[in-house]
């Protein structure tokens, strides 16, 4: 079984900006670089028994978060000039 790689690696911007600009479900790690010099703020929803929830984060320079069958459309991130982000994954 072959598995196509995704690979992304990004600026965050100051305003609230998608992983993805059109949806794209993967299983994925996403890393906060070391060398950040501050947070970056991530915004994402989540289906809870009371509906959908609106989610906020602060992943702080170094961060590894995975996270499995998601839409990077949906994730949204910020944070100051010189932010980066690596996001690895592969179709779930």
């Amino acid at each position: 079984m072959t598995s196509n790689l995704y690979q992304k690696s990004l600026q965050a911007n100051i305003g609230y900006t998608p992983l993805s600009d059109t949806p794209l479900v993967l299983d994925v790690t996403i890393i906060a670089s070391s060398k950040n010099n501050s947070s970056v703020n991530v915004r994402f929803t989540s289906q809870g028994a009371g509906g959908l929830q609106l989610i906020d984060a602060s992943w702080p320079p170094g961060a590894i978060v995975s996270l499995r069958n998601v839409d990077l459309s949906k994730i949204l991130v910020s944070g100051t000039l010189g932010n980066y982000l690596l996001v690895v994954g592969q179709a779930p």
